[in-house]
């Protein structure tokens, strides 16, 4: 992807592409299971224009901050269903579930079709605090007498963290 509309540089090309919008094209294609590539056209005399060096610093930041997130994390495992990008990383920790929080306003989100008796912790990247939430499980598979029932995990986001750039909401699920 360029950060303008050309893939070398052009005097006065434009526009350039926001931070938000850079980082939630990364946020989809992290979710997709991919890898972007991000152009940066360089003037004749080799120098980077000053407005992709600002977005490179504002991008390096927010992937120093969701570095687990970005770094080793993979598609959305199958089924899981919210309104946000979804990936997903395996660790010494466990599985998490990462949510890129790419679309404004919202004051909650919901995650369907996870196993609701596995999540040990819900927290924003890059942040020590945990977010209050509630998993309800999925009454045919509750009733159907599943050892792991899924279900639906309603998390609530203060407008701290929702006012973020693109905060990332991770979700800690225990070993099965």
């Amino acid at each position: 992807m360029t950060m303008t509309d050309s893939w070398g540089w052009v005097p006065d090309d434009g526009p350039w592409k926001s931070v938000p919008f850079i980082l939630a094209t990364l946020a989809e294609t992290v979710s997709s299971g991919g890898n972007l590539l991000l152009n940066v056209g360089p003037r004749g005399d080799g120098r980077i224009p000053e407005e992709a060096v600002s977005r490179l610093d504002d991008v390096g930041r927010w992937i120093r901050r969701n570095a687990p997130a970005v770094r080793g994390a993979i598609s959305r495992p199958e089924g899981l269903r919210a309104p946000l990008p979804l990936g997903r990383k395996v660790d010494s920790d466990g599985e998490h579930i990462f949510v890129y929080g790419t679309l404004r306003p919202w004051d909650s989100i919901t995650v369907s079709n996870i196993p609701v008796r596995r999540v040990a912790s819900v927290r924003v990247l890059g942040d020590a605090r945990t977010l209050d939430h509630v998993a309800v499980a999925s009454l045919p598979e509750v009733h159907a007498g599943k050892a792991d029932p899924r279900g639906e995990l309603m998390i609530a986001i203060p407008p701290d963290v929702a006012n973020m750039l693109v905060p990332v909401i991770d979700i800690v699920l225990r070993d099965e």
